[in-house]
């Protein structure tokens, strides 16, 4: 890696030098690939792939700031990663150049294999989401791992002042804790979070008039902020540019008229989510914390720290709905509570 120079200290390494070094060593390679808005397909060979997880299924890729379409990365929810097999050089290569179009005469389709014909692929999605589709109808709590998150949807809810008086969030906790619902006990934070006395389970909720969204954990502070997707707001520039970071106001003001308002709750979901997981909650002010977003308004994640774990939530399609934690991804299961009596929940 370095030649002696006549003084008898090493020279520096070209880059010429460094680039056929590193190609010596043998590492395997994928194809990544992503779609722009219109739904064109772009992609380029990356041999930067690691594993970094089987449980959950958690991989990395390095990308140069100098990539052309690094910000079609950074703006998709999703990309896929094609994985090559020996007798596919030739994609490799193709993949690798600097022009024409990559794409040109190779077949592909849309899913979870971007590219026909390679070796298995991944969608891999940098904020993660759930949809209606992977909330499970059940009555009784499964048991929930001390490395695991359940999320607990009601879609037939009647508002009340404080949701954990509510008979059937008691009886679901009770069952957690294997405790009666009538002997729980609560206490609240500095800033009025509710929590249990148990220390063994952790729990957050948020409601609007007709829905509840309850997030439990064993031992992870969890916060969770649920918004009607259709509630009518003030106009977008104007709410952003008072409650949010001047960098965020700024992007979602760009954003065209008729997406400015989904764009504007989902950031508002995950700003709050966090705060309230911290403790803190909206008191704190929305503009004290900065997320990081891509150009169509997309949330990337907190600005400066990588720690903070982000889920975006569809539970159905009339709610949106942000899920944060600190610390390590963990595996999250969601769960619909289905048919509440109104008598169960007014007690």
């Amino acid at each position: 890696m370095s030649s002696e120079h006549s003084s008898g200290l090493l020279a520096p390494v070209t880059s010429e030098e460094f680039r056929r070094a590193c190609g010596r060593f043998p590492t395997g390679v994928t194809i990544a690939s992503v779609l722009d808005s219109d739904g064109s397909p772009h992609g380029l060979t990356v041999s930067s792939f690691t594993s970094v997880s089987l449980d959950p299924p958690l991989v990395s890729i390095c990308l140069g700031h100098a990539v052309k379409i690094i910000d079609l990365f950074r703006a998709s929810r999703f990309f896929g990663l094609n994985i090559l097999s020996v007798d596919q050089e030739y994609l490799s290569e193709r993949f690798a150049r600097h022009d024409g179009d990559r794409f040109f005469e190779v077949p592909w389709r849309r899913g979870k294999t971007a590219l026909d014909h390679t070796a298995p692929a991944f969608e891999h999605s940098r904020m993660r989401l759930l949809t209606a589709a992977d909330f499970a109808p059940t009555a009784a709590p499964p048991a929930l791992g001390v490395e695991e998150i359940h999320l607990w949807f009601f879609p037939h809810w009647q508002r009340r002042r404080d949701a954990t008086t509510a008979p059937v969030v008691r009886a679901l906790l009770g069952a957690y804790v294997d405790v009666a619902a009538e002997a729980l006990r609560f206490t609240r934070g500095a800033h009025g979070k509710p929590e249990l006395s148990d220390a063994t389970l952790q729990f957050n909720l948020s409601h609007s008039a007709d829905a509840l969204l309850l997030g439990l954990s064993r031992h992870t502070a969890l916060g969770v902020d649920l918004e009607a997707r259709h509630r009518r707001t003030r106009a977008v520039p104007e709410l952003a540019k008072r409650w949010f970071a001047p960098g965020e106001a700024a992007i979602l003001s760009a954003q065209p008229e008729t997406s400015q308002q989904s764009a504007f709750l989902r950031l508002w979901t995950c700003k709050e989510a966090v705060l309230k997981c911290a403790g803190t909650g909206i008191g704190a002010g929305l503009d004290g914390i900065e997320f990081e977003l891509s150009a169509q308004a997309q949330v990337h994640g907190v600005r400066g720290n990588a720690d903070w774990q982000l889920l975006a939530l569809e539970p159905d399609a009339a709610h949106l709905v942000a899920l944060a934690w600190q610390g390590k991804p963990m595996p999250v299961r969601g769960f619909v509570m289905q048919a509440i009596a109104a008598a169960a929940q007014s007690g």
